[in-house]
């Protein structure tokens, strides 16, 4: 099961996860090497001795962040934690989409911004039936039934 990305709301600084990482393996902790054979596919079965003698780029590091919170590649994860911030995000964050990147803080965070603007309910015919306004549906079917 992929680490829970910590919830603000705020975007968590994942580049500070990867600042970590790079610095266990430099500073050969342990912890830091099981969690690189963990989540980066190409230290799998990597004793410590030979890891820590491997060079471990900045790469390395984002994918195995990456990988430990869901995700399969690092650019998938700053999509995610960049994200959220517009409205338009809303809907990513609101509707259950059966990945990995589905969590309870998506939820929180949708609820959050719909707090915040609700007109958010009543901005286009995928934002009404996502909140549960059927009077906002019919009024969009009914200007435009296409």
């Amino acid at each position: 099961m992929p680490k829970q990305l910590p919830f603000s709301h705020a975007a968590p600084d994942v580049q500070a996860f990867v600042d970590a990482l790079l610095a266990g393996h430099q500073q050969r902790d342990s912890a830091s090497a099981a969690r690189i054979r963990a989540y980066h596919p190409g230290f799998a079965d990597v004793a410590d001795d030979a890891l820590f003698a491997t060079p471990f780029a900045t790469a390395d590091a984002q994918l195995a962040v990456a990988r430990e919170y869901g995700f399969a590649t690092w650019r998938q994860i700053l999509a995610y934690v960049n994200r959220a911030v517009a409205a338009e995000d809303f809907l990513q964050l609101a509707c259950i989409n059966y990945t990995t990147s589905d969590r309870p803080q998506n939820y929180q965070r949708a609820n959050a911004m719909l707090a915040a603007d609700a007109s958010l309910a009543t901005r286009d015919i995928w934002h009404a039936p996502c909140v549960g306004d059927a009077g906002a549906v019919r009024r969009f079917l009914e200007a435009d039934a296409t």
